[in-house]
């Protein structure tokens, strides 16, 4: 039986493979990609055609019933030490809650970007599907 949340995690395979191509400054490494400002070279941000999928899923799945800035503070996590976090140990709200600022951290500071590139989503992912399998769903 799926769950409400496999449009988000079939993404793991392909973030294992190549979750730094997912989304990156530069060229692209192919036609499978979303071009972003710039004229060329370093200044155009790349999205791949995955990667558009995965956000868009994250926003579908739980953008309106969540209040994740409020979520964090109460948790005590700090938005600049997010990297920093072990994420294997947090419950189903912080991890929707951290998915939902990296995909606003889009607007803001990036670290969207970061997440694929340091495998960061990845392990987010991982981490709910983990909670998924586990039941331990609100």
């Amino acid at each position: 039986m799926k769950h409400p949340y496999e449009a988000i995690l079939r993404h793991i395979p392909e973030l294992e493979d190549y979750g730094p191509s997912f989304m990156y400054y530069g060229e692209p490494l192919s036609e499978d990609y979303l071009i972003y400002g710039g004229y060329g070279g370093f200044d155009q941000l790349v999205v791949s055609y995955a990667c558009d999928d995965l956000c868009h899923a994250i926003a579908q799945a739980f953008e309106r019933d969540y209040e994740w800035l409020d979520i964090l503070e109460e948790k005590g996590i700090q938005l600049e030490d997010v990297f920093e976090l072990e994420v294997e140990t947090q419950d189903f709200e912080v991890i929707v809650s951290l998915l939902l600022y990296l995909l606003a951290s889009t607007l803001l500071e990036d670290k969207l970007i970061d997440s694929f590139q340091n495998g960061y989503m990845l392990r987010l992912l991982k981490r709910l599907d983990a909670l998924v399998k586990e039941g331990r769903l609100p």
